[in-house]
């Protein structure tokens, strides 16, 4: 299996409600935090926009889960996203903790 986080983020503005959620809102809202964790990663500017970021099993239970609670603990409300292991054609990075892929 890989795991996904996706936090929601809700903000206002002029008293008007707006999440913050879709691509990049993980590295948006936790980079600082997998930075404290040492999560060093791929950048999402080296990938295609429609490439996704996962963590591996290793991944999940080294830095996932304590991202989830991050996330939970800052109002977040996160879901995360699980899937098979993807075809290996659908791979464009993996390392230790991390996969992308073009789904």
């Amino acid at each position: 299996m890989i795991y996904r986080i996706k936090p929601r983020m809700y903000v206002t503005n002029n008293n008007k409600m707006y999440s913050l959620t879709g691509k990049g809102s993980s590295g948006l809202l936790l980079g600082s935090y997998m930075d404290e964790l040492g999560l060093r990663g791929p950048r999402k500017d080296d990938f295609p926009s429609r490439a996704r970021f996962y963590f591996t099993e290793e991944g999940w239970d080294q830095f996932g889960r304590e991202l989830m609670r991050i996330a939970t603990k800052l109002g977040m409300n996160p879901k995360v996203e699980k899937r098979k292991n993807p075809k290996k054609s659908e791979i464009i990075y993996k390392d230790r903790w991390q996969i992308v892929i073009l789904p």
